[in-house]
């Protein structure tokens, strides 16, 4: 998510930007990041406000468990938007819980719809981790630095590569194995969405992990028509059968977004006429969101664990020394 205003990010496989007809019969062949006609905004929100409701009763039908993003210390600035907020408690939370497989070697992680590489990365590097990032993404963004990314007092963490291209036709061959898979609101502007995770997912390394954020079902009326699609918990399940699911934002959040960015754009938004009552005002509707289940969902996240159990502290020292040697 490089927007401050929410999920608006260009990450992701997003198709350059033409004109799409009116003509299509298919409400779920509608592309919400293209300029749309009335009638294909509607009936875009309409297919899909079904669609979300369909799948979220199936998913409490099927018991589905989903947990609430734990708040961690990254909340940003004072005026960025509780969907930012959540994005970054939501991958430090990641970053904490995979640890203690990846913090004490190089790895290689794959940003799917990396955007200008600096939603996810930096999390990682504050955590410990270091090696080679490789972001995807349709183009090259204004903002993306092919520098290594190092810390003030770690220095290097990581050499970054950049991959220009449509993810279902890039050549991934000359690729090294992926320790770590991540995409940060991007899986929706992918239409072949399955097709793009078994693809990498043929890459990745024997242990590996993955950490991605999505928009759920309260994403469609907060952001109108975006991307391909919504998720719901049993979209995610069906993608990633083994991961753990997790949920952020509400309805408390929702209209906040909608009060203090949607409604404001037009004249000076009071967030920054009133930065401290808006802080404030962020914060209480995350608390809210969360005593009441997070409902609507506005984002999920998924973390899927490498298979195998983290080397114990004494079996990395060895391992670490066995390298130097």
């Amino acid at each position: 998510m490089q927007s401050g205003t929410g999920i608006g990010r260009s990450g992701g496989m997003i198709v350059p930007p033409t004109c799409q007809t009116s003509s299509e019969r298919d409400p779920a062949a509608i592309n919400g990041d293209l300029p749309l006609s009335r009638a294909d905004r509607e009936a875009y929100m309409r297919h899909h406000a079904q669609r979300n409701s369909i799948n979220a009763a199936r998913s409490r039908d099927d018991g589905i468990l989903t947990r609430p993003v734990p708040f961690g210390s990254k909340w940003e600035t004072s005026a960025s938007s509780p969907a930012r907020v959540m994005t970054a408690h939501f991958f430090e939370h990641a970053a904490h819980r995979l640890r203690p497989w990846f913090a004490s070697r190089p790895i290689t992680i794959l940003d799917l719809g990396c955007g200008r590489g600096r939603a996810v990365l930096p999390l990682f590097a504050e955590m410990g981790y270091h090696g080679h990032y490789i972001g995807v993404d349709i183009q090259r963004h204004a903002g993306w630095s092919d520098a290594p990314l190092l810390d003030s007092r770690l220095g290097a963490r990581f050499t970054k590569q950049l991959i220009v291209g449509d993810i279902n036709r890039a050549d991934l061959d000359n690729l090294p194995p992926i320790d770590l898979l991540v995409s940060c609101t991007s899986l929706e502007h992918i239409r072949d969405d399955r097709g793009a995770v078994e693809r990498i997912t043929a890459r990745l390394a024997p242990c590996s992990a993955q950490a991605h954020y999505i928009p759920g079902e309260g994403a469609l009326p907060l952001y109108q028509p975006h991307g391909w699609r919504q998720y719901s918990p049993r979209c995610l399940r069906e993608l990633f059968p083994t991961g753990d699911l997790y949920r952020a934002g509400g309805s408390f959040s929702s209209e906040l977004h909608l009060r203090a960015f949607t409604t404001a754009q037009a004249s000076k938004p009071w967030r920054e006429a009133h930065p401290k009552l808006y802080h404030v005002a962020r914060d209480l509707a995350l608390r809210a969101d969360r005593l009441c289940g997070n409902w609507p969902p506005t984002m999920y996240g998924v973390i899927v664990e490498p298979a195998s159990r983290p080397e114990s502290p004494r079996a990395l020292r060895t391992s670490a020394l066995q390298r130097a040697a």
